[in-house]
């Protein structure tokens, strides 16, 4: 069940942070959940840090593929630093102390591992930014 992994990731991102989930219970996706969830909890621990005030989860099915996309009221990603957001070490702003740059990197390797897609959406700079994960297999319990 996708829902579950959802509200892991929501759990382990951050205690106190706001994170609005929405995901029907019935979407179930095929796939190696530990990885799964992994990349969950590094994008959505990512998008805490830099929301300004809250975090939106939401989860659809398109066929037989399971879309997650996780957004952020943030500042949002420069254009600049778009092709490089997935590179280990990169941050964004670099006098940004709060991480190593390895999170993403980390959540990009994790759900390649699981057979998942992991995108970095278009948004306009101050607008927030949004993550989409592609994963096929998915059904509806």
């Amino acid at each position: 069940p996708l829902c579950g992994l959802l509200e892991e990731a929501a759990a382990a991102a951050l205690p106190d942070a706001r994170i609005e989930i929405d995901c029907a219970d019935e979407i179930a996706v095929v796939t190696d959940g530990t990885l799964l969830g992994q990349a969950l909890v590094n994008v959505v621990t990512n998008a805490v840090e830099h929301a300004r005030s809250e975090v939106r989860v939401e989860a659809h099915v398109e066929g037989a593929t399971a879309v997650v996309v996780v957004l952020d009221d943030g500042p949002g990603i420069p254009a600049e630093a778009r092709e490089r957001i997935f590179e280990r070490f990169f941050r964004v702003r670099v006098s940004d102390h709060r991480g190593s740059g390895l999170g993403l990197a980390i959540a990009s390797a994790a759900a390649e591992a699981a057979q998942t897609t992991l995108d970095l959406l278009p948004a306009a700079n101050g607008a927030g930014a949004a993550f989409r994960f592609t994963i096929p297999g998915a059904r509806l319990l």
